[in-house]
């Protein structure tokens, strides 16, 4: 359910007419969205979300949660599996956190962090940490990493810091 505010100004540009709506989904079964990954990644998974739109078209806010269970992709191009993948996405006023939990190879991942919005600025800021993380299973080539990794993203690049161990 989605609602356009009746009494907007119609001589506003459409960018600036406020909506508001719910939205609820229970997909319980993510592989047809195989559709917009194209052959980079085969997703699968339960995905429920409870979330509130409203704003206009120039400033959403979306508040809720995104939640995807029991979540699998397959990466041909670097032959991993990643599974039991948990992805809890909560949007707030002005900014969208996420935790993500996932096993690859014989290994965990944790990726934790926050999308901001603060007027016209963006940031972004993840801790990514594991142990024995496959990256990569190529006949060549097996990589697996100890990922302690900080991200921080913006408008202007990003910055990649921290250790990744190789063990073996």
């Amino acid at each position: 359910r989605l609602e356009a505010n009746p009494l907007a100004d119609l001589t506003q540009s459409m960018t600036d007419i406020s909506f508001a709506g719910h939205l609820e989904a229970e997909i319980k079964d993510v592989r047809p969205l195989k559709v917009v990954t194209s052959s980079y990644l085969e997703p699968k998974g339960y995905l429920n979300a409870d979330l509130n739109i409203s704003g206009t078209i120039k400033k959403p806010r979306v508040e809720g949660t995104v939640v995807l269970e029991d979540g699998e992709i397959f990466i041909p191009q670097l032959n991993i599996r990643p599974r039991d993948i948990k992805l809890l996405v909560d949007g707030r006023e002005d900014s969208i956190v996420m935790d993500l939990q996932l096993m690859s190879g014989e290994g965990k991942a944790r990726a934790e962090g926050v999308f901001t919005f603060a007027d016209k600025r963006w940031n972004a800021s993840f801790e990514i940490s594991g142990s024995n993380v496959e990256l990569m299973n190529q006949t060549d080539i097996i990589l697996v990493a100890n990922p302690d990794l900080l991200v921080d993203l913006g408008p202007e690049g990003g910055k990649l810091s921290g250790p990744s161990v190789i063990p073996q």
